[in-house]
């Protein structure tokens, strides 16, 4: 599938309220799956230098993906992908190692989907911490971010690799790969340095204050 990719994110520091809000909204529940990621490169990463990404996922099936380099408009993430299904993702990091390619890091999380209308929200839950991913129109996401309550001066544009470095470096982790093993035993909260994920204020004539009550008093 190739495909441009719309979004903008949100930290979300109650879940359970985020769920209900979108179930309110008449949403049809994708369920919650378990992912495991690893990004391949090769030995001086120039895909990483290129601002490329070459993915592949272990959930309910096998995926490969390739990623362009975003599109930051300001307003919202836009970033052209590819994606195909796979019959045995290891026999194709198998010849990604013969190629040359080497697994550089790998990230793991839980993802709960939502369809509403023709927007599509991803629940993830990271091991430093869960986050909404708003996919669709620009108005459409803006429409949808209001009626969760998230003011619009609080999305984030940047991926989930670029939050873990600012975790990385905020809490002095050593290791690169995101998994709960590595995070195991450690306390994390984001709020007193949320700031430096998010994007910012609105522009002139888009207030960034939300139509709806946030799910969570701490947004």
């Amino acid at each position: 599938m190739d495909a441009v990719e719309i979004e903008v994110k949100f930290w979300v520091p109650c879940p359970e309220a985020l769920v209900e809000r979108v179930l309110s909204l008449g949403a049809r529940d994708g369920g919650r799956v378990f992912e495991c990621n690893r990004i391949f490169d090769d030995p001086s990463r120039s895909l990483e230098a290129r601002g490329e990404l070459l993915r592949l996922r272990q959930d309910d099936a096998w995926r490969l993906t390739y990623k362009l380099p975003c599109r930051d408009d300001g307003q919202f993430k836009v970033r052209r992908e590819l994606e195909t299904t796979l019959a045995d993702g290891e026999v194709l990091a198998a010849v990604f190692h013969s190629l040359g390619l080497r697994a550089v890091r790998c990230y793991e999380k839980w993802r709960r989907t939502f369809d509403v209308g023709e927007v599509h929200l991803c629940l993830d839950t990271l091991p430093f911490g869960d986050f909404v991913e708003i996919e669709g129109t620009g108005e459409n996401i803006r429409s949808m971010a209001a009626d969760l309550g998230f003011p619009w001066s609080r999305r984030i544009l940047g991926t989930y690799l670029d939050l873990f470095h600012i975790v990385a470096e905020e809490m002095h982790l050593t290791f690169r790969d995101i998994t709960f093993a590595n995070f195991a035993g450690m306390a994390v909260d984001i709020s007193a340095w949320r700031s430096r994920f998010e994007a910012g204020g609105a522009p002139s004539g888009d207030p960034s204050a939300p139509s709806a009550k946030p799910v969570c008093p701490r947004l």
